[in-house]
């Protein structure tokens, strides 16, 4: 069961905002509090990188809130395809079931230093090490001598494992 605690209705949504799917922004159709004004862009950029939206004093995600708009319902995690948090354009967003597979579509750490996911440079070993995650675990494919040889086994891993094609890219 997914731990989504803030739910809105399609309805309430429809009665209150207007939500532009190429875009991804919304606007106020109807006044819900003292600042908010009719046709004024709706929710503001957080520090994580998320837009909220504020309904009757709950916080909302707007990304969950697009999927509910154009779905009628969202039971599940909202992937941003692109990595970027603040596009919630329709076609940006995709529906998922686990925390394991929205993992499987996500952007590059800044922490990496080799410039590919799951690669990274074993100087106990003088070799490349590829490391996946397969059922939330880490599982370690192997040591390579050749960077080509490791990219090329992490890229046939995820494939095996349905990552997703925007995974590890610098979007």
């Amino acid at each position: 069961m997914n731990k989504f605690i803030h739910t809105v209705s399609q309805d309430k949504l429809l009665e209150v905002l207007n939500y532009n799917a190429t875009t991804g922004i919304f606007t106020w159709k109807k006044a819900v509090a003292n600042n908010v004004k009719i046709n004024s862009v709706a929710g503001c950029l957080k520090s994580d990188g998320y837009i909220n939206i504020k309904i009757k004093g709950v916080q909302y995600r707007a990304h969950r809130l697009a999927w509910i708009f154009v779905t009628g319902a969202c039971d599940g995690y909202i992937d941003h395809i692109d990595h970027d948090r603040s596009n919630n354009c329709i076609n940006n967003l995709r529906l998922i079931q686990t925390e394991s597979e929205n993992s499987k579509n996500s952007k590059l750490s800044t922490r990496n230093t080799s410039g590919v996911v799951g690669v990274c440079w074993s100087e106990k070993r003088k070799k490349w090490i590829v490391q996946i995650g397969i059922n939330c675990k880490q599982r370690t494919v192997g040591y390579f001598k050749d960077m080509k040889d490791a990219i090329a086994a992490r890229k046939t891993h995820e494939v095996a494992n349905s990552y997703h094609t925007n995974h590890g890219a610098i979007i």
